[in-house]
Protein backbone atom coordinates (compact mmCIF):
# COMPACT_ATOMS: atom_id res chain seq x y z
CA UNK A 1 0.00 0.00 0.00
CA UNK A 2 2.87 2.36 0.82
CA UNK A 3 4.41 1.86 -2.62
CA UNK A 4 1.03 2.43 -4.26
CA UNK A 5 0.68 5.77 -2.51
CA UNK A 6 4.24 6.66 -3.51
CA UNK A 7 3.52 5.67 -7.12
CA UNK A 8 0.36 7.78 -7.22
CA UNK A 9 2.10 10.75 -5.60
CA UNK A 10 5.05 10.54 -7.99
CA UNK A 11 2.81 10.18 -11.05
CA UNK A 12 0.75 13.17 -9.87
CA UNK A 13 3.86 15.27 -9.27
CA UNK A 14 5.25 14.42 -12.71
CA UNK A 15 1.91 15.18 -14.34
CA UNK A 16 1.61 18.55 -12.64
CA UNK A 17 5.18 19.52 -13.53
CA UNK A 18 4.54 18.62 -17.16
CA UNK A 19 1.31 20.64 -17.07
CA UNK A 20 3.30 23.66 -15.89
CA UNK A 21 5.74 23.07 -18.71
CA UNK A 22 2.89 22.74 -21.20
CA UNK A 23 1.37 26.01 -20.01
CA UNK A 24 4.72 27.71 -20.50
CA UNK A 25 5.03 26.27 -24.02
CA UNK A 26 1.40 26.82 -24.95
CA UNK A 27 1.19 23.12 -25.78
CA UNK A 28 -1.35 20.59 -24.59
CA UNK A 29 -0.12 17.36 -26.19
CA UNK A 30 2.85 16.82 -23.86
CA UNK A 31 0.84 17.19 -20.61
CA UNK A 32 -1.94 14.98 -21.98
CA UNK A 33 0.56 12.29 -23.01
CA UNK A 34 2.18 12.44 -19.57
CA UNK A 35 -1.10 12.20 -17.67
CA UNK A 36 -2.24 9.26 -19.80
CA UNK A 37 1.11 7.51 -19.37
CA UNK A 38 1.09 8.19 -15.62
CA UNK A 39 -2.39 6.72 -15.13
CA UNK A 40 -1.74 3.72 -17.36
CA UNK A 41 1.61 3.01 -15.71
CA UNK A 42 0.21 3.21 -12.18
CA UNK A 43 -2.52 0.73 -13.11
CA UNK A 44 -0.57 -1.67 -15.34
CA UNK A 45 2.92 -1.43 -13.86
CA UNK A 46 2.43 -0.61 -10.19
CA UNK A 47 -0.98 -2.01 -9.21
CA UNK A 48 -1.64 -4.97 -11.50
CA UNK A 49 2.04 -5.62 -12.31
CA UNK A 50 1.07 -6.83 -15.78
CA UNK A 51 3.71 -4.89 -17.66
CA UNK A 52 7.03 -3.24 -17.08
CA UNK A 53 9.88 -2.30 -19.37
CA UNK A 54 13.06 -4.26 -18.95
CA UNK A 55 15.95 -1.99 -18.05
CA UNK A 56 17.71 -2.55 -21.41
CA UNK A 57 14.54 -1.75 -23.39
CA UNK A 58 13.96 1.33 -21.26
CA UNK A 59 17.55 2.48 -21.83
CA UNK A 60 17.15 2.02 -25.59
CA UNK A 61 13.91 4.04 -25.51
CA UNK A 62 15.67 6.81 -23.59
CA UNK A 63 18.52 6.83 -26.11
CA UNK A 64 15.97 7.13 -28.93
CA UNK A 65 14.33 10.05 -27.09
CA UNK A 66 17.73 11.70 -26.64
CA UNK A 67 18.55 11.35 -30.33
CA UNK A 68 15.18 12.83 -31.31
CA UNK A 69 15.63 15.70 -28.86
CA UNK A 70 19.22 16.26 -29.98
CA UNK A 71 18.04 16.65 -33.56
CA UNK A 72 15.50 19.27 -32.42
CA UNK A 73 18.10 20.88 -30.17
CA UNK A 74 20.68 21.37 -32.93
CA UNK A 75 18.16 22.76 -35.40
CA UNK A 76 16.79 25.45 -33.06
CA UNK A 77 17.51 28.81 -31.49
CA UNK A 78 18.32 29.14 -27.78
CA UNK A 79 14.70 29.29 -26.54
CA UNK A 80 13.70 26.30 -28.63
CA UNK A 81 16.79 24.47 -27.39
CA UNK A 82 15.53 24.87 -23.83
CA UNK A 83 12.16 23.51 -24.91
CA UNK A 84 13.86 20.56 -26.61
CA UNK A 85 15.56 19.74 -23.31
CA UNK A 86 12.23 20.03 -21.51
CA UNK A 87 10.62 17.63 -23.99
CA UNK A 88 13.51 15.21 -23.44
CA UNK A 89 12.82 15.29 -19.70
CA UNK A 90 9.20 14.44 -20.38
CA UNK A 91 10.04 11.59 -22.75
CA UNK A 92 12.41 10.11 -20.19
CA UNK A 93 9.76 10.45 -17.46
CA UNK A 94 7.27 8.53 -19.58
CA UNK A 95 9.77 5.71 -20.06
CA UNK A 96 10.55 5.69 -16.33
CA UNK A 97 6.84 5.38 -15.50
CA UNK A 98 6.80 1.94 -17.08
CA UNK A 99 9.87 0.56 -15.32
CA UNK A 100 9.61 -1.51 -12.18
CA UNK A 101 9.82 1.10 -9.45
CA UNK A 102 12.77 1.33 -7.10
CA UNK A 103 14.17 4.13 -4.96
CA UNK A 104 16.37 5.11 -7.91
CA UNK A 105 13.39 5.37 -10.32
CA UNK A 106 11.32 7.40 -7.84
CA UNK A 107 14.28 9.72 -7.29
CA UNK A 108 14.81 10.20 -11.01
CA UNK A 109 11.11 10.96 -11.55
CA UNK A 110 11.24 13.55 -8.76
CA UNK A 111 14.42 15.14 -10.14
CA UNK A 112 13.04 15.35 -13.67
CA UNK A 113 9.85 16.91 -12.30
CA UNK A 114 11.88 19.55 -10.49
CA UNK A 115 13.86 20.28 -13.65
CA UNK A 116 10.64 20.63 -15.63
CA UNK A 117 9.31 23.16 -13.12
CA UNK A 118 12.56 25.09 -13.39
CA UNK A 119 12.30 25.18 -17.19
CA UNK A 120 8.61 26.14 -17.04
Amino acid sequence: MHNLRLSIATATMASFSTMLLGMGQGSIWLPVATVVAAVVSVVLTDVLRWFHLHRIVANLAMIAAAVLSLYNFLASNSLDQLLAIARLLTYVQIVLFFQEKSVRIYGQLAMFSLLQVMVA
